[in-house]
């Protein structure tokens, strides 16, 4: 469950150029060091093809950054997580040739760290050698850790465990591990719903206005179909709460009333149900609620009674209220400023307003008799998992669907049924290929821990049922492009701009240029250079691509980002507001709808927005009164009444749109 802003690219771009003088690495060998401030310095290794490599750097006594360069000077990894100790380095070669790993001081002061390499070898082709390189990061007892169980049949075949569970008491992650699977938990509130629709309880196109009358009509039906695939309309909570002040990543309390304040304040809907994705968790808890009304029960002893116990999962539990006790239940771990590692306190405090988007606590084996339901249907037949297997509605820039809590997609030619989840520090996902009846859970305790690896574990398990592999190759090697070296920056500069993506209203991506770099700066993101393909298109990483779709004329309206997702952004026209100008935006706004108040202030000739609990937000010219933010609120457009003057802002992060605060001086 992702609580901040959406950063939807993560650009790791390329074109950087590296040091004569690298110190080789010897694998085994610590390097020690000192840079001085906002020094950098550059060590090698020389690479076959299809390799693995596993490294760290000890940030003695101050903070790093570790970037990865392959013999062409492409970026190919970027790791800047804890601010002290281990810093893991983890990726692999596509090309054989030398590759640059460059570590960098990102503080104003100097310090001492030290580099080594762990692993560099074949990228492996058994299995579980396989799954051992992908978890080498989270090996150690200092490490917070993780688990993955590969499961056929509705049964744990093959799983790996590694780090710890608790790092106070030196508790490691094993099997019997209890862990937040975070959204993940979605396809068990919509499996209540819907076998509750099944026993003719309810329907799933109902009015949820039926069950939940306090809540406003706001001008369209709003069904229980669309609280469970994301269509609803409703402002998503927990990005609200955060724009309002709510320090979700310290663990501020959220009540479960607080959801339905929520939407009762809610002066219209974002969009009309059933014609956008945009996930919500406020619909999920809201669907834990309509549980409650329908059966009389609460939410978590009707999910014992009806699902867990049914099914064995005897390990499985839902942390009802703050402080609640899992038994055997991980830890869960964020980066700190002064050490590794800090406890990270679960969403909402831990409390009731996650039950439903979130909050089951289970194990590998209860997750394997859980997917051994899928295909027995052994509580409430087959048509109930049917129904939530359906795709509903595609999600924007994939070739995904959202069905009722549940992903359905294709890998390499098998059809996947999967979730993703994400708490404040845990990490999990189940992926389910129903023609095998075999899958793959992967659970972390680590806010670190990139659960997408998943598809890789399964990917390495099931390829003798997969269609083959697409052999690896790199943007540039797959498009008919010029060299980058041939191809002049100054020729992207009818292409310098704003571009707003089309599925992510408020989201922006900017494009610069100066006399010898091409840069792009991601939402939320650092500039960053970029390497010509083409005279229209840019490296991003080694297998993502920019496009700038251009007319007969050569103009570039809109741009689009290829690899992986596919997204498209509309070019927005130039403003360049003047000193004075910006001057007349300062001033207090207040939300009635969050009780919230923010300050915009001008600060070193630009806007700063400000509020009490968060961190400043830096505000960037977008387009005429309206500007780019960060953090809570990604996006802010004034408004002006019929006389051209300024009545309030609407602000905006995503997954919340167009709050209205009023202009108080």
């Amino acid at each position: 469950m992702k609580y901040a802003t959406i950063v939807l690219l993560l650009l790791s771009v390329t074109g950087c150029a590296r040091s004569d003088a690298e110190t080789v690495l010897v694998v085994g060998q610590p390097v020690s060091a000192t840079l001085e401030v906002h020094g950098q310095a550059d060590y090698a290794t020389d690479l076959e093809a299809n390799y693995f490599v596993y490294g760290e750097v000890d940030q003695v006594d101050f903070d790093v950054k570790v970037t990865v360069l392959d013999p062409n000077g492409n970026i190919v990894g970027t790791f800047d997580g804890p601010a002290r100790g281990a810093e893991p380095i983890r990726f692999e070669s596509k090309a054989a040739g030398r590759f640059t790993i460059r570590v960098e001081g990102i503080e104003d002061e100097s310090g001492s760290y030290s580099i080594a390499l762990q692993r560099t070898e074949p990228v492996a082709t058994d299995p579980k050698e396989r799954l051992d390189q992908l978890l080498s990061a989270f090996v150690g007892d200092g490490t917070p850790g993780a688990i993955v169980a590969v499961i056929r049949d509705g049964e744990v075949v093959h799983y790996q465990s590694v780090g710890m569970a608790n790092l106070t008491f030196d508790i490691p992650f094993d099997r019997q591990t209890v862990s937040n699977i975070g959204s993940v938990s979605k396809q068990f509130t919509a499996f209540a719903v819907t076998k509750l629709a099944a026993d003719g309880l309810l329907s799933l196109d109902d009015d949820v206005r039926k069950y939940f009358p306090e809540i406003p009509d706001l001008g369209h039906v709003v069904t229980v179909r669309n609280i469970l695939n994301h269509t609803s309309g409703y402002r998503e909570f927990l990005n609200l709460l955060f724009m309002s002040g709510v320090r979700l990543d310290n663990g501020d309390f959220i009540s479960r009333d607080e959801v339905l304040r929520i939407l009762e304040r809610q002066p219209a809907l974002q969009d009309e149900p059933g014609s956008r994705y945009n996930y919500n968790n406020t619909a999920y808890a809201l669907a834990a609620l309509l549980v409650e009304q329908v059966t009389d029960t609460p939410f978590q002893v009707w999910m014992k009674e009806n699902v867990f116990t049914p099914l064995g999962m005897t390990h499985t539990q839902i942390r009802s209220y703050t402080g609640e006790i899992v038994p055997n239940a991980a830890e869960g771990y964020v980066f700190a400023d002064e050490a590794p590692y800090r406890i990270g306190i679960d969403l909402g405090g831990g409390g009731g307003a996650t039950m439903g988007p979130g909050g089951v606590y289970t194990t590998i084996d209860d997750l394997a008799r859980w997917i051994g339901n899928f295909k027995s249907g052994e509580i409430d037949g087959a048509d109930v998992i049917a129904e939530m297997m359906t795709p509903q509605i595609e999600m924007p820039g994939t070739d995904r669907f959202y069905g009722l809590g549940l992903v359905v997609d294709k890998q390499r030619g098998l059809s996947r049924i999967s979730h993703g989840g994400a708490d404040t520090a845990h990490r999990a996902e189940l992926v389910y290929f129903p023609e095998i009846d075999a899958g793959v859970v992967v659970m972390s305790n680590n806010a670190s821990f990139d659960s997408s690896m998943v598809h890789d574990v399964a990917a390495a398990f099931f390829a003798a049922d997969m269609e083959p592999e697409e052999l690896p190759g790199t943007v540039a090697e797959k498009t008919d492009t010029a060299p980058a070296s041939d191809i002049d920056a100054a020729a992207f500069e009818k292409f310098v701009g704003q571009y707003e993506f089309n599925d992510y209203p408020g989201v922006v991506i900017i494009v610069s240029q100066d006399e010898d770099n091409v840069f792009v700066q991601s939402p939320g993101g650092d500039k960053q250079p970029a390497s010509p393909l083409s005279p229209t298109s840019l490296s991003l990483s080694a297998d993502q691509s920019l496009e700038f779709n251009v007319d007969d004329n050569g103009v570039a309206e809109s741009l689009t980002i290829k690899g992986g997702n596919e997204l498209t952004a509309t070019k927005l026209e130039d403003w360049e507001p003047a000193l004075a100008d910006l001057a007349t935006y300062t001033g207090r706004y207040f939300s009635e709808e969050l009780d919230a108040m923010y300050t915009v202030e001008m600060e070193d000739d630009g806007l700063v927005l400000r509020h009490r609990r968060l961190d400043d937000v830096e505000l960037t010219a977008k387009v005429t009164d309206t500007f780019n933010g960060s953090g809570a609120i990604s996006e802010i457009k004034f408004i002006r009444n019929e006389n051209g003057e300024l009545t309030g802002l609407m602000a905006s992060n995503v997954r919340t749109l167009n709050v209205w605060f009023e202009k108080q001086d």
